[in-house]
């Protein structure tokens, strides 16, 4: 997993919500599925893909 964050954009109340998130994934990485990549486009990849549930 990539996890990027703009700088000077989000308050400290963001970065704590974000990091409250990121520890509810890892405590449920046995339940959560994958996605596979089904459509790329040549630009802003990771922007307009579609994904597939695995």
């Amino acid at each position: 997993m990539r996890l990027t964050i703009p700088r000077r954009v989000y308050t400290q109340a963001h970065m704590d919500l974000t990091a409250e998130t990121v520890e509810e994934v890892y405590y449920n990485r046995d339940r959560l599925g994958g996605l596979k990549m089904v459509y790329e486009p040549k630009y802003l990849r990771f922007f307009q893909a579609r994904f597939e549930l695995l």
